[in-house]
Order: structure tokens, then C-alpha cells, then sequence
């Protein structure tokens, strides 16, 4: 179920399942929700900034339990495509550094700045080296780089996980890395071996 509504040309969708994972960590005390929330829609805001400044229009902007998602049409050059990827994370790295006086805000932008940089699908950084990769090698030769840098960096964002569930007993980059592993394995068959 979901929830639709166009302004101009874009179309937005706010999930159910974004309304009820609010609610959830709201519910669970997390008072961190709110600037987590503002920050995340700056991040967002930046992505689609310099859409606008390369000439296109986001089509779909997508709110979900996975997070913030953006649609429109692919018609960037890899330079451009690199750039509007890591539009996000950069503005996320220059609120972390302007805000390093109000330690909760500079964290929370650091935290959207590396979780977003990691080199791994769906993530901005994952998407970034991908975008790379495909600019500089034949599809085949793309393929098998993509999939060997992706992997080391899953299993590195594993045993990461492990360490700190062991250590700390969180379980929160545990549920985030079998999303990303799940997301990236569908992502890989589908455009790899179907």
C-alpha cells in the first residue's frame, strides 16, 4: 500500500512501510529520528540538485522502509552520473564538518556520509564505482571487477558487523549488511545472469 501524490512532474510515493518504521523507532525511543530524517532529505535534496543542474528531472522520488529512493531518466554521461552519486554524500561530509561544534549533528552527517560511500549496491558509493568501472573496461571485464570489488567489501561489511555484534551486541549493521547482501545478490543475477 502506498501512498501517491505528483508535484509538477514528479511523482512521489511514500510507502506504508516508511510511516511504520517511523513509527516503530519512534516508538522504540530513538530520539535522533527526526535530524536522521532532515539530514537524509538534504542528502536527497543534493542528488537532485545537481540532476536539475545537468539538465534532468526527477520522476520518482520514493520514500520507503529501505530509505530514499530517485528515479529519472538515465541520460547522464558517466562524469555527470559520477558527480550527481556523489552529490548526497559530499553535502552529508560538509554538514559533518560545519557542524563539528554540535557533535550530535556532525556525527549523524558522518554516519550518512560513510554508510552512503561504501562501495556497495544500492549505496551511492556503490553505484559511483560501478559507474566508474563501466566508463573504463568492456562489459565483461566490468562485470568481473564489479563483482570481486563487491564482494571483498561485503565481506569486509560482514565480518564488521560480526565483530561488532560480538562486541557490542548490536545487531543494527548485522540486519543492514544481510539487506545490502540480499539486495546486491538479486541485483547481480538480474543484470549479470538473466
Amino acid at each position: 500500500m502506498v501512498l501517491r501524490f505528483n508535484i509538477g512532474k514528479c511523482e512521489f510515493v511514500i510507502e506504508y512501510s516508511f510511516i511504520l518504521l517511523l513509527s516503530f523507532i519512534t516508538l522504540l525511543g530513538y530520539d535522533k529520528t527526526f535530524l536522521v530524517l532532515i539530514f537524509s532529505a538534504l542528502h536527497e535534496s543534493a542528488h537532485i540538485i545537481a540532476l536539475l543542474i545537468f539538465g534532468q528531472n526527477p520522476r520518482v522520488i520514493t520514500f520507503s522502509f529501505y530509505g530514499i529512493g530517485l528515479k529519472f531518466e538515465n541520460r547522464l554521461s558517466s562524469v555527470k552520473e559520477f558527480a550527481f552519486l556523489c552529490a548526497g554524500p559530499f553535502l552529508n561530509l560538509i554538514f559533518s564538518v560545519a557542524f563539528i561544534k554540535s557533535k550530535e549533528i556532525s556525527l549523524i552527517n558522518f554516519a550518512l556520509f560513510l554508510i552512503n560511500s561504501y562501495p556497495l549496491v544500492p549505496l551511492d558509493g556503490g553505484r559511483a564505482l560501478k559507474t566508474i568501472i563501466n566508463s573504463f573496461f568492456s562489459s565483461d571485464l566490468s562485470r568481473k571487477i564489479y563483482i570481486t570489488i563487491n564482494l571483498f567489501f561485503y565481506l569486509f561489511l560482514v565480518f564488521l558487523s560480526v565483530v561488532l555484534m560480538i562486541k557490542f551486541k548490536s545487531v543494527s549493521l548485522m540486519l543492514i549488511t544481510a539487506y545490502i547482501g540480499l539486495f546486491n545478490l538479486s541485483s547481480i543475477k538480474r543484470e549479470y545472469f538473466l
